[in-house]
């Protein structure tokens, strides 16, 4: 299973320890609510059906490019 990084919008931050049953708290962002986990794919489904999990976004990765 490929791991991939996950942020994931909450509407509350007392309920985050039930995410690392799916993976890695990487970062908690107190002001807005999110937190960043690292994950396998095949979760992101079940942590998208939690009850206080308002929207979950894959990371994307960029590169630079020059021209």
């Amino acid at each position: 299973m490929s791991q991939v990084k996950v942020k994931v919008k909450v509407n509350d931050l007392n309920l985050t320890s039930e995410l690392l049953k799916y993976g890695t708290i990487t970062f908690i962002d107190n002001m807005v609510n999110i937190v960043f986990l690292l994950t396998d794919s095949s979760n992101i489904n079940k942590i998208s059906k939690l009850p206080f999990v308002i929207k979950v976004t894959k990371s994307r990765t960029a590169s630079l490019q020059s021209a």
